[in-house]
């Protein structure tokens, strides 16, 4: 099941952004996570959108609430 976000771009600049505080690359993300590089990437460009768990796993390895993420908080 996908996530419809109520703006996909919010998402995307906000993993970005919270990615690059972190001090993360997009292939360290993904490694964390089990996914392609190429999936980050989609998600950051807002192309792609995660699986709803998949916003759960982002937000525990990013240490930071799901509805930052979603652009909500």
């Amino acid at each position: 099941m996908r996530v419809n976000f109520v703006s996909s771009m919010n998402f995307a600049k906000q993993l970005k952004e919270i990615r690059l505080s972190r001090d993360l690359t997009q292939q360290q993300l993904a490694n964390k996570l089990n996914v392609h590089q190429m999936t980050v990437c989609g998600w950051e460009r807002g192309s792609r959108e995660p699986a709803f768990d998949m916003l759960f796993k982002l937000a525990a390895v990013l240490e930071c609430d799901p509805n930052y993420l979603l652009g909500w908080v």
